[in-house]
């Protein structure tokens, strides 16, 4: 279970790293070396036993292996937390979670940050897009956050209304303003955030954002694209 104060990321599976460490064994048998850089690329170092002792199983002779490492965002991250009057907490947990946090974001498109109120989960985000901003080749990062329970499913999504027309909900006209934007040729990078209590109600229309699909299908048949910078 989850310490008291301590925020943890989850992912849809764990596939991406199990497939990824499978192919760059083999690739390894082949003679074509440097699965472990291959792997650690994709293992995510969240604080989590089970994938600790996954790699562990998986690859029991490799005692020490060089994590990624980013001092550039580490310092952005550590000024944006001063800025934003957050403290860092011991040995830097928060900037470390931060870290953590873009690091997912490279692996995956849909990323919860669960945790207990008050032990910082939306200043996580907060200070990761202000850190971007920071870095001489800043790639500006915009979000969109709202508050999925604040509102009602169709107020969300969408809905026809009596006179049988299409009314577009807060989260699709969302999608759509930064879908359009991706075939616009925009490649910076574009959160939604939905910053709320995770229930079926609402979170059930997101299982084809969230897999392979990458598609918001509404009740209208709309389709609209999650592009490589929607996230």
């Amino acid at each position: 279970g989850e310490r008291e104060g301590e925020i943890t990321f989850h992912l849809n599976s764990a596939n991406p790293t199990v497939s990824t460490a499978s192919d760059a064994f083999l690739a390894a048998a082949d003679g074509a070396g440097g699965w472990e850089g291959q792997v650690w690329d994709r293992a995510i170092t969240v604080p989590c036993l089970t994938l600790d002792g996954l790699i562990a199983a998986l690859f029991p002779r490799e005692k020490d292996v060089t994590k990624k490492d980013n001092p550039m965002l580490v310092e952005c991250c550590k000024q944006q937390c001063k800025e934003m009057r957050n403290l860092p907490g011991e040995g830097d947990i928060f900037i470390t979670k931060c870290i953590q946090f873009e690091e997912l974001l490279h692996v995956r498109h849909s990323v919860f940050i669960l945790g207990a109120a008050g032990c910082g989960k939306t200043q996580c985000w907060r200070c990761l897009q202000g850190a971007f901003a920071r870095k001489p080749d800043a790639d500006k990062c915009v979000a969109s956050c709202l508050n999925p329970k604040a509102i009602s499913s169709n107020e969300l999504y969408g809905y026809y209304n009596a006179a049988k027309e299409w009314k577009m909900g807060i989260l699709s006209s969302i999608f759509k303003t930064y879908s359009e934007e991706g075939f616009a040729g925009k490649t910076n990078s574009k959160w939604i955030v939905l910053d709320g209590i995770i229930d079926a109600e609402w979170i059930e229309s997101m299982n084809t954002v969230m897999d392979d699909n990458k598609m918001l299908t509404l009740v209208s048949n709309d389709r609209i694209k999650l592009h490589d910078s929607m996230r």
